[in-house]
């Protein structure tokens, strides 16, 4: 089955299996989940033979950083649900056909056919080893978020080094309007400047932060990258 299962897909099957009413079915399927919500919220564990174990954990207080001022904030504890899924079920998931069709996940970066540099030309392992440590950091333990700096990062070196507007970017690197506002955030607070200086001896990230604009050293008769779109509302 592609796509996503839901609800009403599992009262259906048991509809057509055992020749229930359609109501009595879903009613059937209601009563099962409400059931499991109230034992894991209840802090029981809930265990499904060859699917998995459901617990809840209480996820201590942490510091983090707000998205739009990079201000820290403090978290405050909180319960989330955890599933760890038996080993039958990831044999299940394992062994599946060659030719399965899960979710298509978006790729973080598109191949030059597709209307962006290769990926040698954005942002190298090594000049991101330089730049990791002076980025904002997300959080103790928040690695997508480290991540998700590199992909900012690349982002904003696609749109200086195609000459591209903001609204140009490509989906892969996220919205424009959020990519922007970041870039404006990190500009206030001179975070690139020091980016640049961790990588001044690497002619491939020869940049300069000028009145708000990114401006590539190698192209300096361009306007680099515009400070403000056009049209732009906060």
């Amino acid at each position: 089955m592609e796509g996503t299962l839901k609800r009403s897909d599992i009262a259906r099957r048991l509809q057509e299996e055992l020749c229930l009413d359609p109501a009595l079915s879903q009613n059937l399927i209601n009563s099962i989940l409400k059931h499991m919500i109230d034992a894991i919220t209840n802090g029981e564990s809930l265990k499904i033979k060859n699917f998995g174990a459901f617990h809840s954990h209480v996820q201590q207080p942490r510091m983090a950083r707000d998205p739009q001022t990079l201000a820290p904030v403090r978290l405050p504890s909180r319960r989330i649900v955890i599933f760890r899924p038996s080993g039958a079920f990831r044999n299940a998931v394992a062994g599946a056909p060659a030719n399965f069709t899960g979710i298509k996940l978006p790729s973080k970066r598109r191949s030059a056919s597709e209307g962006s540099p290769p990926e040698s030309e954005l942002l190298t392992d090594g000049q991101w080893s330089k730049m990791k440590l002076l980025c904002p950091h997300p959080g103790a333990g928040a690695r997508k978020g480290i991540e998700k700096n590199r992909i900012f990062l690349e982002a904003l070196l696609w749109l200086v080094r195609t000459d591209s507007p903001w609204s140009h970017l490509p989906p892969v690197y996220g919205r424009w309007q959020t990519v922007y506002k970041r870039y404006r955030v990190w500009t206030e607070a001179d975070i690139f400047v020091w980016l640049f200086k961790a990588c001044a001896d690497d002619p491939g990230m020869q940049f300069k932060l000028s009145s708000g604009h990114i401006i590539d050293l190698k192209k300096p008769k361009k306007p680099g990258l515009r400070a403000r779109p056009n049209g732009f509302v906060n």
